[in-house]
């Protein structure tokens, strides 16, 4: 029996258009998220991101130690928590810019969260990159990332000094975006 829905021809041009609207969309989103200054807009998500509710539990083994590590232990300090994998590009663009900051802007806790990752190829990445800022291993996904509404990588959350959480940044972050950030909460 002959099939009377699309021909192979026609199938592939769906898919292809629906390719193409999804690199745009996410295009977008990443594009939205920036001013038109070009540094990160602090996203309010609804109550969980308005600077009123609390940073939620975001605790692991240390991924070079192995030890516990903790948001809590750094309340009363400005926390930024990157969440980051070594498979990720985009992680990869903005580790040098996260290393500059971390060696600059002593005044702010950079926490990495590795999620999705496997230990020995995150602690490479973790020394290439030149990272001296503790990183949770979390490699089943779950050091927050629930409740912070993580979707995909990189994704940036700064948490003001009385542990709420200001906003967060979708994708790579700069030196420049950072600091402008630190310079605000």
């Amino acid at each position: 029996m002959p099939d009377k829905g699309l021909s192979s021809s026609s199938r592939w041009k769906v898919v292809a258009g629906c390719a193409v609207a999804a690199v745009i969309a996410a295009a977008l989103v990443v594009g939205l998220t920036r001013d038109s200054g070009g540094s990160p807009t602090i996203i309010s998500g609804g109550p969980d991101l308005d600077g009123t509710a609390n940073a939620p539990a975001v605790a692991g083994p240390n991924l070079v130690t192995g030890k516990r590590l903790s948001l809590a232990d750094y309340r009363g300090k400005p926390v930024f928590i990157n969440y980051w994998a070594s498979w990720c590009g985009p992680c990869r663009k903005e580790a040098p810019e996260i290393k500059r900051f971390t060696q600059e802007r002593s005044d702010v806790v950079m926490i990495g969260v590795n999620i999705n990752d496997v230990r020995k190829t995150a602690q490479a990445f973790n020394a290439t990159s030149g990272w001296t800022h503790p990183s949770i291993f979390d490699p089943g996904g779950h050091a927050g990332t629930y409740a912070l509404r993580v979707l995909n990588l990189p994704a940036t959350f700064y948490i003001d000094a009385q542990g709420r959480v200001r906003g967060r940044t979708d994708g790579p972050v700069t030196y420049a975006d950072l600091v402008s950030v630190a310079d605000r909460i």
